[in-house]
């Protein structure tokens, strides 16, 4: 029998082979107009972003897109700067009772110690101008 950890690593063995929930696209760079994707510039990426799914969707002067689709979630990554501070916001979409269920028992977790943590890195690297 599988544990349920390794279930739920499973999930994340497909990245970018399923639609988002409720649309027919594979990735929102589909719905990017011509004059977006000539504006957006290469987005680094950490070296363990490809591990984890981590896409760029685009990247501008001020802010970035990327987004994680997997068979447990589909999520949008928002980095920007609101004056002098940057800002994360972080949209999921979940794939089923399974998913929304591994979601929340992961919440407090993701708000307490992950985008803090993430936040602080992108910070970080957008002020050495290692990322976006």
């Amino acid at each position: 029998m599988t544990s349920p950890s390794r279930a739920f690593r499973g999930w994340d063995a497909r990245p970018g082979t399923l639609a988002i929930p409720g649309c027919t696209e594979l990735s929102v760079t589909e719905r990017l107009s011509a004059d977006e994707r000539s504006r957006s510039r290469p987005a680094p990426l950490p070296v363990s972003a490809p591990k984890a799914g981590l896409s760029p969707v685009y990247r501008f002067e001020d802010e970035a897109l990327f987004e994680v689709s997997n068979d447990t979630i589909h999520a949008l990554i928002h980095l920007g700067w609101a004056g002098a501070q940057p800002e994360m916001a972080v949209y999921i979409k979940t794939r089923g009772f399974m998913s929304r269920l591994y979601m929340a028992g992961i919440s407090p977790f993701r708000h307490v110690v992950v985008y803090p943590a993430l936040i602080r890195s992108v910070r970080r690297h957008w002020e050495e101008g290692a990322v976006p």
